[in-house]
């Protein structure tokens, strides 16, 4: 079984350092960046299926922003994807007006904006020096414009439908995220049917302040998956 991790809104690998550290020695775990230079929503899903395994089936393990993504490809791919995990995410998109602003927004707003939009929304309410430290020099890092184009696709998404996929998933939901709406997660069991839901206590960057809690659910979850 391939383990195939998706990142966030910073398409990098650089959040999961901790995550992946606290990964159980029997599980290997491949972690997927994305190229800044993507345009297209096509362009994130076509580099999901070039590294989808060509002698097993996958577990995704879709972190925020690439839950349309995983979604995507459980539905062209069907017969290649074992599960999918959704952490802290969604299918439709949380936050219409947020979306909306993005696309009117200039681009020296989110250099502005940048770590107090993160304090808010993604690590409130978390103490852990370290985590701040990184969530804050990851996002910091990354280009005004990259985060301007994404959170456009994301709002490109809204009318996005598709038919319900019957294959496993389990949606780990932060009890604290000031982000993902009450809407856009449900939107996850209504594309799946067969979605198990599990609270999490922690705010939206979830697998970065509750790795192991995260792992025994996907630990068990690809078990069943397995079976």
């Amino acid at each position: 079984m391939q383990l195939l991790l998706l990142p966030g809104l910073d398409g990098t690998c650089k959040l999961f350092s901790r995550f992946m550290h606290m990964r159980p020695p029997t599980f290997s775990c491949e972690v997927l960046a994305y190229d800044d230079g993507f345009t297209k929503f096509d362009d994130y899903v076509n580099a999901v299926k070039m590294r989808l395994s060509a002698d097993a089936k996958t577990v995704l393990i879709a972190e925020s922003f690439s839950g349309p993504i995983a979604a995507q490809i459980a539905s062209r791919c069907r017969d290649r994807i074992a599960g999918v995990v959704f952490a802290a995410s969604f299918v439709k998109p949380p936050h219409a007006s947020l979306l909306n602003l993005a696309e009117i927004a200039p681009t020296l707003l989110f250099n502005l904006m940048r770590e107090t939009l993160v304090n808010h929304f993604c690590v409130n309410g978390v103490h852990d020096k370290v985590v701040l430290d990184e969530a804050k020099a990851v996002v910091g890092a990354l280009a005004s414009e990259v985060i301007k184009r994404r959170l456009m696709l994301l709002g490109s998404l809204a009318k996005l439908q598709l038919a319900p996929i019957d294959i496993p998933v389990l949606s780990l939901r932060a009890t604290q995220d000031r982000l993902i709406t009450q809407a856009a997660t449900s939107s996850i069991t209504t594309t799946f049917p067969k979605t198990i839901s599990i609270d999490v206590e922690a705010p939206h960057f979830l697998l970065q302040t509750r790795p192991e809690e995260c792992w025994r659910h996907v630990e068990k979850f690809v078990a069943n998956c397995s079976a």
